[in-house]
């Protein structure tokens, strides 16, 4: 189990660093001494096993140390962001919620009073020489065992799915996970400010301190400052953050080879690709992943087709199947399938989403594609991700990803709207930093967006976006309406 894997490394290595946050470092020592702090905290407010708790913390080690010591303690956690997220939760069983002392929350605070919930603030990083590190001061309670961690999906059409993983799953996967990623003692694993509520944010580091190795968390403004300063073996990025990176002065961080750069969360415009490969490394890797289903591809970006066509891991079993749950013929389009992990059989408190996406025990990922004969899967788009435009439904993330590329933008978004008086008509949001040209903007529309009748291009130098780097698509039809909206007087 990962606290575990923690105790073990702070014995054999105490003075190798667990993780670099913000350029400050903690070691394996001080990671144990934080955990065992924070449950005695714990345990002095009189929490016991059972039940869920719900972490609203976001500097990132101190809500690892929270969780992990509250999992010990053999309470289930999740992790949210703030007061809206906990209110849409829908996760029966909370008793407590844990925050930080120098991070106050008083929204979710509040409305922790109103559900009865007992409200922890924990002290963060204890003084040195302060706290026990031994197996007794991190033991699990005695005839309980040790309890899992609540993942949450994007939540970009509506409120986000949950999935229990569960120290079984993180036992059984993570050393395989680790392997399949290459990572070792010697690995050190830039992961900037996933928090943990996301399958990445939380499997990704269990994966270096499985192995011993370092984690780099960075949530200040220069996230490209560990790629000088630490020489990352590893980085997860999503485009968007990728994008950002890249956005840094040339002279920010040198070239360096020696990184795998892992892309995930979305697909990856050829032109990002390339400026990755030419600034930062060759190893540029794109992921096909969910929170569901873990990671099912991995595939080294070194031509064209490599951003389209994704290659399976040899452990994962992939299908493309008609409506009617059928294996189709090679190289012919139909609804993607995967075997999910072990253990991972629907969401939590969600029958209905359970049935729609897990049947005869594969995953259903929404994702319309086909399988090539050599085995390589090609994503075509989103049969969960249509706009419906007058009773005409239409698959969004080919046309997106078409935009996207030609326009040379960091992003681009399909919606449907009907202003108040007249019909339906699509709307296109742009995300870009720059002027898009008109003439760009209509030779676009008659080229990829021939099925409608009429198209509304709007630039944002931001969509937004969740955690992973989604874009949030019921945040972005409030932000499109109140711009379409006349103004007052």
């Amino acid at each position: 189990m990962l606290i575990d894997w923690i105790l073990e490394h702070s014995r054999r290595q105490p003075r190798a660093v667990a993780f670099v946050h913000n350029g400050i470092e903690r070691t394996y020592a001080d990671f144990a001494r934080w955990i065992a702090s924070d449950r005695r905290q714990y345990q002095e407010a009189g929490v016991g096993p059972g039940g869920v708790a719900a972490i609203c913390i976001h500097r990132l080690g101190d809500a690892w140390a929270a969780a992990i010591a509250m999992r010990s303690l053999g309470v289930t956690t999740v992790a949210v962001d703030g007061e809206e997220d906990l209110a849409t939760l829908g996760l029966p069983g909370i008793g407590c919620l844990v925050t930080l002392a120098g991070e106050p929350h008083p929204e979710v605070e509040a409305l922790a009073a109103r559900n009865g919930w007992r409200v922890i603030r924990i002290a963060g990083f204890p003084e040195a020489g302060t706290g026990g590190t031994s197996a007794q001061a991190l033991a699990p309670i005695e005839g309980h065992p040790l309890a899992g961690h609540v993942l949450l999906t994007s939540g970009t059409t509506g409120n986000p799915k949950k999935v229990l993983w569960d120290p079984v799953a993180e036992q059984a996967a993570i050393p395989a996970l680790a392997d399949t990623y290459g990572i070792d003692a010697a690995s050190v694993v830039y992961l900037g400010a996933f928090p943990i509520w996301t399958a990445g944010g939380h499997r990704w580091p269990a994966f270096a301190w499985h192995r011993g190795g370092t984690v780099i968390f960075e949530q200040s403004r220069e996230m490209h400052a560990p790629f000088a300063s630490r020489r990352p073996t590893h980085a997860f990025v999503t485009p968007a953050t990728l994008a950002l990176l890249l956005n840094a002065p040339e002279d920010a961080f040198p070239r360096q080879d020696g990184i795998r750069l892992m892309v995930t969360a979305g697909a990856m415009p050829r032109a990002l690709a390339a400026l990755a490969r030419d600034r930062l490394t060759r190893q540029v890797y794109t992921l096909f992943a969910s929170t569901e289903a873990s990671v099912v591809t991995m595939t080294l970006a070194q031509e064209p087709e490599d951003l389209h066509w994704h290659r399976v891991l040899p452990s994962r079993v992939v299908q493309v199947v008609d409506e009617s749950d059928r294996p189709v013929p090679s190289g012919e389009e139909g609804l993607v399938r995967v075997l999910p992990p072990a253990g991972i059989t629907g969401y939590l408190g969600d029958d209905e989403a359970s049935r729609a996406f897990f049947r005869e025990g594969y995953f259903y990922p929404g994702d319309i594609g086909r399988l090539r004969e050599d085995g390589r899967l090609g994503l075509t788009g989103r049969a969960t991700e249509v706009v419906n435009l007058l009773g005409a439904k239409v698959a969004t993330g080919p046309i997106e990803r078409a935009l996207q590329d030609r326009l040379g933008v960091a992003g681009v978004c399909l919606l449907c709207v009907q202003e108040e008086g007249s019909d339906e008509e699509l709307h296109v949001a742009i995300e870009s930093r720059r002027p898009v040209e008109r003439a760009a903007l209509e030779a676009a529309a008659r080229d990829e967006l021939r099925a409608f009748p009429r198209a509304h291009f709007h630039v944002f130098e931001e969509l937004p976006r969740n955690a992973m780097g989604k874009v949030r698509r019921v945040a972005l039809g409030r932000l499109l309406a109140d711009r379409l909206r006349p103004p007052r007087g």
